[in-house]
């Protein structure tokens, strides 16, 4: 379960335990004005950001203490790192070859929703299992159906072996604190809430 790294920063990859519907949300921070009976919003952030929830099952002390430990590294809201949405953003038409640039996907309209922006909808989450899941970037579109990616997974993966193919997000915690709920002295849940943060995207 081991947690490790894309473009030098962590991928939180731990699959959801689907307990509750996540609640996603794409909204923009805005600096609001108020006074003398008039009020003004002005958008501070060039791009929507994507937020959301979900809850993980740890089933072992160890898997617990590892959570714990990346919570630390994160230092709260402070770090930025990687998480998927873990919805099937991305519907494969077919295999996925070791040496393929190219994923073959069901229509979805991807250059109208998903623009040259420079983060949301560009990076793609492959999850297979919790030990195997690869993070690529969208390069391109080659025809509706085409999305070129950055790089080879190095090994081929059948569409029957991927869980779900879902948009991989740079962000952070947006809570304060962190609390598991112990359903068995070695089995727990936890929640927790992750924000995009899309001006993080040009500093890679």
């Amino acid at each position: 379960m081991a947690f490790t790294m894309y473009k030098q920063k962590y991928v939180f990859h731990l699959f959801p335990y689907w307990r509750r519907t996540p609640t996603d949300v794409m909204s923009k921070w805005t600096d609001d004005f108020s006074g003398m009976g008039y009020s003004t919003a002005e958008y501070i952030e060039d791009y929507p950001s994507y937020r959301t929830t979900h809850t993980f099952l740890l089933k072992n002390l160890q898997e617990i203490d590892e959570v714990n430990s990346m919570l630390d590294t994160f230092l709260g809201r402070l770090t930025a790192f990687w998480f998927p949405s873990f919805r099937k953003d991305i519907i494969l038409t077919s295999n996925i070859g070791s040496s393929a640039t190219v994923i073959n996907i069901e229509e979805m309209e991807y250059s109208e929703f998903y623009p040259a922006t420079p983060g949301s909808g560009r990076y793609i989450f492959i999850y297979v299992n919790r030990n195997k899941w690869f993070a690529r970037k969208i390069t391109g579109v080659s025809g509706p159906t085409v999305l070129d990616i950055e790089s080879s997974l190095g090994e081929q993966v059948n569409m029957s072996q991927i869980k779900c193919v879902s948009f991989l997000y740079l962000g952070r915690f947006d809570i304060d604190e962190f609390e598991w709920s112990f359903h068995t002295p070695e089995v727990a849940t936890i929640e927790l809430v992750f924000k995009e943060l899309p001006k993080e995207y040009a500093l890679l």
